[in-house]
Formats: structure tokens, sequence, C-alpha cells
């Protein structure tokens, strides 16, 4: 059965955007992988992905401040990846919907995992 769940990733090294990617794939996620920040807000806009992984460097992507202005009036859940210490976490995600951040190196099947959970968390109770 197809899900019907839609997923932006927003990861600038390839072969860890294409791991994610074939893992929610084997889930029959949809997945969103834009070429440019451009992509990614229309992406956002339009075709009203149900969640966000991304793996910003805070430090050198000031086009960053778009998206988080795009997902603090949306609220679309969003799961940080990439070099970011907790405690960075903590301040750069003030007011968005974060629902986990992953350290690099990290397993793939976590980050899906994770995903399928919140996923199943929210079906559950809309359905109480």
């Amino acid at each position: 059965m197809k899900n019907d769940k839609k997923i932006l990733i927003i990861e600038p090294d390839g072969v860890v955007g294409l791991d994610l990617k074939l893992e929610l794939e084997k889930e029959d996620f949809s997945i969103y992988n834009p070429n440019s920040i451009t992509d990614a807000e229309f992406i956002i806009s339009n075709d009203k992905p149900d969640l966000i992984i991304a793996n910003i460097d805070i430090k050198k992507e000031t086009f960053f401040e778009k998206i988080k202005i795009q997902l603090k009036k949306i609220q679309l859940p969003f799961i940080w990846i990439g070099t970011l210490t907790k405690s960075e976490v903590a301040i750069e995600s003030e007011g968005l919907n974060v629902i986990g951040s992953f350290s690099k190196p990290f397993h793939s099947k976590s980050v899906v995992a994770l995903i399928i959970n919140y996923f199943n968390k929210i079906k559950s109770l809309i359905h109480l």
C-alpha cells in the first residue's frame, strides 16, 4: 500500500541524501530532493510536504533564514541532521516543530524509524 506522506530532504552531501531517500522509499514515502534552495522554497509552498529533513550548517547557510520563516508559519515537522550540537539545535530551532535531530555519522534507518513512529503516533491521535 502506497504511503501518502511526502518528505522533503535538504542534504548537500549526495551520498547521505541518496541513502535517506532510498531508505524512505522502501517505506513507500514520496521524496522531494531539491536541487537548490529556491526549489526547496517552491516545494514547501506548493507541494506541501508532510515533513522536512535538513542538513544545514547555520553558520554558512544564510538562505535557511528564508525557509525558517515558512516553517514557523506552517509548523511543518522538521528533523535536523548534520554537525550541530544539541544546544545549537535548541537555539536555532526556536519556533520550529523539531521532532528530532541526528549528528553525523548516523544510520538512515534510525531516521526512518523516527519518522514512521512519528506518523503512527499522529495517526493514532487522530483516531482517538
